[in-house]
C-alpha cells in the first residue's frame, strides 16, 4: 500500500524517508515543461522549499494563467472534481488544496514506477 499524508508538508515527509525526493522533484520539473509551463526547482530543494516554491507557481497560475492552471491539472491528472472547486472560498485555499493533489498524484506516479519498474 502506498503512505500517504493528509497535507503537502507531511507528505513531502514520507516521500523523503522513501528516498525518492529526487525522483519527485523530477517528475514534478517534466509534468510542468510538458504544460508548458517554466518553475525553477532546484535538487537542492528541501521539502519545505519544494512544497512552498510549488504552492506559490500554482497559486500565480490560478491568478494569472487560469487555463495553463487547468492544462498542468490534466496533464498531471488530477480531476477538477477531486479539488472540490464549489467549496473552496478563495484562491489560496484552492493553490493550497491543488499543490497537495498535484504533489500526491506525482508521488503515486513516483511510488508507483519505483516498485513496478
Amino acid at each position: 500500500m502506498i503512505p500517504t499524508a493528509n497535507n503537502s508538508n507531511s507528505l513531502l515527509l514520507v516521500v523523503v524517508q522513501t528516498g525518492l525526493f529526487q525522483e519527485l522533484i523530477s517528475q514534478l520539473k517534466k509534468d510542468f515543461e510538458l504544460s508548458g509551463i517554466s518553475i525553477s526547482i532546484d535538487n537542492t530543494f528541501t521539502s519545505e522549499e519544494l512544497a512552498s516554491t510549488l504552492y506559490k507557481h500554482v497559486l500565480q497560475l490560478i491568478n494569472t494563467k487560469f487555463d495553463s492552471f487547468l492544462q498542468l491539472l490534466y496533464r498531471v491528472d488530477v480531476s477538477e472534481q477531486n479539488l472540490q472547486c464549489n467549496q473552496i472560498q478563495d484562491t489560496k485555499e484552492l493553490a493550497t488544496k491543488a499543490t497537495f493533489a498535484i504533489l500526491k498524484r506525482e508521488w503515486e506516479k513516483v511510488y508507483y514506477k519505483s516498485k513496478f519498474s
